[in-house]
């Protein structure tokens, strides 16, 4: 069995009043307080859990270590899933293509075909 996020953060952290807690006192624990919602780094470290948005600005420099030995960074690089490489790849084609028609429609002088075409050309782009 996994060992849950929580259990994570407080071995990373120390367990409150735990001796061998080299990252931060109790007294630190306790006092150190999101200004939004009230919640301790203390109870953070029993739940896992954040309060709210504005505990990750409170706790920033509690966090960024343990983010930095979970993730290994703290900068997020995150991935894209294949399907949307294939879906982009997709649309890129499509818009190639229709940048052929469309010179084709102004070269055989079919203003209005040229206008529809530029009209699918932008309304793809434009939905990156």
């Amino acid at each position: 069995m996994e060992p849950s996020f929580s259990s994570i953060v407080s071995t990373l952290l120390g367990k409150p009043g735990d001796s061998s807690s080299v990252s931060m006192s109790m007294v630190t624990q306790e006092t150190k307080k999101c200004p939004n919602c009230g919640m301790s780094l203390s109870e953070f470290q029993k739940s896992g859990r954040l309060g709210c948005s504005e505990c990750y600005k409170a706790f920033k420099p509690y966090l960024l270590p343990v983010l930095r030995r979970i993730q290994g960074n703290v900068q997020h690089s995150g991935k894209r899933p294949k399907v949307f490489s294939s879906k982009e790849s997709d649309k890129t084609e499509i818009i190639s293509m229709l940048r052929k028609e469309l010179e084709e429609a102004v070269k055989r002088e079919d203003y209005e075909r040229a206008a529809v075409l530029r009209d699918k050309i932008k309304e793809l782009s434009s939905n990156g």
